[in-house]
């Protein structure tokens, strides 16, 4: 195997895959407080309900 080949082959995927697996894990934690900091309507109405509830 020439060196083209294996940099073809094999450093190519790799490098990628690297840059992808630090890209999604930079971004992993700020998606996660993004998704976690917007109410979803299932918490909206379970909050309605404890607060008809509690009154």
């Amino acid at each position: 195997m020439t060196p083209v080949d294996w940099d073809r082959y094999y450093l190519f995927p790799v490098v990628f895959l690297t840059l992808l697996i630090a890209v999604g894990a930079a971004r992993g934690p700020g998606e996660i407080r993004l998704l976690a900091a917007r109410p979803s309507p299932a918490v909206n109405r379970l909050s309605a309900l404890l607060a008809l509830f509690a009154t």
